[in-house]
């Protein structure tokens, strides 16, 4: 028997016998070595959204050369009766970023077919943290409205 730890909350055990065996995760790898790395910062929302999403343990949190993707917030922002949040942060390096635009430089808040996306503020990225202070406008689905996020990851 195997045990393979995807993070503290999360344990997949794995009999193995001659046959191989794959694991599937929701992300890509991240460049961690060590895969219990715990995970922490928190994001505050307010505007059309309300609230905060906290990075725990039980969180998807997934860093690489390409910026951040951010899961399994089971957190609600209200006004919005969904639960099941995502962040994904692109950026092309390392910096301070002030400039967005989708599929280069972009932070996106979605749930379900939901999305915001940022408008202004700034970005700012070092290996896996990163600090935002930004205004995000309503962009897919039935998202409405203007929301404001500040905080930080370390994934």
């Amino acid at each position: 028997m195997r045990t393979f730890v995807r993070n503290a909350a999360l344990i997949m055990t794995v009999f193995a016998f001659s046959a191989p065996v794959a694991l599937a995760y929701p992300f890509a790898p991240s460049h961690h070595a060590n895969p219990q790395t715990v995970y922490s910062g928190s994001m505050t929302f307010s505007g059309a959204l309300k609230g905060t999403l906290k990075i725990t343990p039980t969180a998807a949190c997934t860093a690489s050369t390409n910026g951040v993707q951010m899961g399994d917030f089971n957190t609600k922002l209200s006004p919005n009766k969904a639960t099941n949040w995502s962040v994904t942060v692109l950026a092309p390096g390392s910096g301070t970023f002030r400039k967005f635009k989708l599929g280069h430089t972009s932070f996106v808040l979605a749930s379900g077919f939901n999305g915001w996306v940022a408008t202004s503020g700034w970005i700012t990225v070092k290996g896996n943290t990163g600090k935002v202070n930004l205004v995000l406008s309503a962009h897919e689905g039935a998202a409405t409205g203007v929301v404001h996020v500040k905080g930080g990851w370390s994934c």
